[in-house]
């Protein structure tokens, strides 16, 4: 489960219940229920009782086989996912953070009838869901219970609700309209554009589906006018002014403000994924054939003042074209500078050093526009990921595993890297992210395994498949290689 899906369970009965699937399903062996009593720090009776009420929601199937001397594993291992979904949408913020986007606007006490609560305990979910919009500087009003602020950040809001709780709600995932909207409009911009640019497809799946409904609704977004100006002269603006048109509805046509085709070109930026060679896509994109000033001195300074190799220009691009994206985003709301919590773990725990001298360098800049940064926590993690994927990048052939990893900016790039760590020295590894995956695509490049860290009902390869947890654990790469193995 993510840090962003726990918070918006809240509530703590059910966020225990979801954590006791979780760790029963994770385990390699039969866990007991006095095990599980230490690490929750609850009794094993209200575990006992929590168990009850998990066989509850689906009384014909059997979830659990219980064993007294070895304890509890999770039967259907594919079900999981339905019962955590069930059991996740009994959470108040879920159903309410639902209603709004659809803009279905209750009372206090309209609320308080619909979820069989009383005022007083609505009230604390309330102020635990201020709390978390006031991360994505947002309020929350009660006279109706509604969202409010900036239309980038709702828009913002929206997306990161909806793209982490893909596992959890079947019903707002991606359709197969918004499928075929990326494919044809992905071909039109790759033609356009003549040269190979690599964008993560799922994530712009999920921003069409906020942008177009959003604007369904009648709810458009207001851009400055000299940055309109700025944008607008671009030559990727060319390209993206009638992919932008025929990616939203098309009914809004001639209608739809030039300041959405700008947000559009924007989040192209936002979801592209970053390779050698990036010099070459930037001068196809912005007016300039120049980096920002001082972003070359910036980049480089890190890796003298790290004793850190500096790399060739190619890879040296990489880290210039993410700063210039960021600081071009940031100009629309500095939310584009986030990460998810777990990728922020999981870098400071793991590689302390490059981060804390990347974070370091963006505290004492001079650029301005580096140093008004405001989630530069989540930037120099960014950063120590590229800093790790060309330092480390390699290759190796053999049998051919196919990832289809769901993820943004640096963490794709170092996830290439991570893979090879773990994976045998065997084995080709194959990484796509601009396209879904399909049978034809999985003969086409003679797959034998695919990997995919999301659920989507509608891929069904004839190849060996596994999915692992939204940020892989060692548990998957111990499975991962144990299934090679027997191929």
């Amino acid at each position: 489960m993510n840090h962003f899906y726990l918070q918006i369970i809240a509530d703590k009965k059910i966020k225990r219940q979801v954590s006791l699937l979780q760790r029963i399903h994770d385990a390699d062996y039969a866990i007991t229920l006095e095990e599980i009593s230490e690490e929750f720090h609850v009794s094993q009776k209200t575990l006992e009782r929590d168990i009850r009420e998990l066989e509850q929601a689906f009384p014909e199937r059997d979830f659990f086989s219980i064993s007294k001397v070895q304890g509890y594993r999770i039967n259907d291992k594919l079900a999981i996912d339905d019962l955590l979904m069930v059991v996740s949408k009994q959470s108040p913020l879920f159903q309410i953070i639902s209603n709004v986007y659809e803009e279905i606007f209750l009372s206090i006490d309209e609320w308080a009838d619909e979820l069989f609560l009383s005022t007083s305990t609505l009230y604390r979910y309330l102020q635990h869901l201020r709390a978390l919009l006031a991360e994505f500087k947002l309020t929350l009003t009660t006279n109706p219970v509604d969202i409010q602020g900036k239309e980038e950040n709702i828009r913002y809001f929206y997306y990161y609700f909806f793209y982490n709780i893909n596992d959890m709600s079947m019903e707002h995932r991606p359709r197969q309209e918004q499928y075929d909207i990326f494919e044809k409009n992905y071909l039109f911009f790759m033609k356009e554009v003549g040269y190979d640019v690599y964008i993560q497809h799922r994530s712009i799946l999920y921003w069409i589906k906020v942008i177009s409904h959003r604007i369904e609704q009648g709810h458009f977004v207001k851009i400055d006018e000299a940055f309109k100006a700025e944008q607008m002269k671009t030559p990727r603006y060319h390209y993206v002014h009638q992919l932008a048109r025929e990616t939203l509805d098309p009914e809004l046509d001639n209608a739809m403000p030039e300041d959405e085709v700008i947000y559009i070109d924007l989040l192209l930026l936002e979801n592209y994924l970053y390779k050698e060679r990036d010099e070459i896509v930037m001068q196809r994109l912005y007016e300039s054939k120049s980096w920002h000033e001082g972003l070359r001195e910036f980049v480089e300074l890190f890796f003298s003042d790290s004793k850190i190799e500096k790399p060739d220009e190619s890879s040296l691009s990489i880290f210039m074209f993410y700063l210039e994206n960021v600081l071009l985003l940031s100009r629309l709301t500095p939310l584009f500078q986030r990460n998810f919590y777990e990728i922020n773990q999981f870098v400071k725990l793991n590689h302390p050093i490059l981060y804390e001298h990347w974070l370091n360098e963006l505290v004492t800049s001079d650029i301005p526009e580096i140093k008004s940064l405001e989630y530069k926590e989540d930037v120099a993690v960014n950063l120590a990921m590229f800093t790790y994927y060309v330092t480390h990048q390699s290759y190796q052939a053999k049998k051919h595993i196919l990832f289809a990893l769901d993820g943004k900016k640096a963490y794709m790039n170092y996830m290439q890297v991570f893979v090879n760590e773990f994976i045998s020295k065997h084995s080709k590894v194959t990484f796509i992210s601009n396209k879904r995956v399909t049978n034809e695509l999985i003969h086409e490049l003679g797959v034998d395994m695919l990997v995919q860290n999301y659920r989507d009902e509608t891929v069904i390869t004839e190849c060996l498949q596994y999915r692992t947890s939204r940020l892989p654990n060692m548990h998957d790469w111990e499975r991962i290689n144990s299934l090679l193995l027997n191929l």
